[in-house]
């Protein structure tokens, strides 16, 4: 199933760890959970740490770009490569992307139309 939005956030540890019950509860009766492709981050500073605007700007050119390789990316926006890589590590961390394997080249990929950013407050 190709996910159209994902969904990223701010939630406490206790919030996740009461969902995460509720989901192994559902589980254990037998009931259908939702699969929901989310990223949540503890804090306001966490989530800004992570998701920078050149980390933002990055998603943009890859899903309009599709460049075949992280350094055609550098190239594109203009920046140093192992910068460029660092962002994409952390993006891929996040499953924000995906690197596909071409070869002896890996190219960054955008699978989704947009993230929805979530903030429980």
């Amino acid at each position: 199933m190709k996910v159209k939005f994902k969904t990223i956030g701010i939630k406490s540890s206790e919030d996740a760890l009461k969902d995460a019950a509720e989901a192994m509860q559902s589980i254990v009766q037998g009931r259908k959970t939702r699969h929901v492709s989310a990223c949540y981050f503890a804090s306001m500073k966490a989530f800004h740490n992570v998701l920078t605007p050149q980390r933002y700007e990055l998603l943009k050119v890859i899903r309009k770009s599709r460049p075949a390789s992280v350094k055609e990316l550098a190239a594109i926006l203009g920046r140093d490569g192992s910068i460029v890589q660092a962002d994409v590590d952390a993006l891929v961390n996040m499953d924000l992307i995906e690197l596909e394997d071409h070869g002896e080249q890996r190219s960054p990929r955008v699978h989704y139309e947009g993230i929805r950013v979530e903030m429980v407050i």
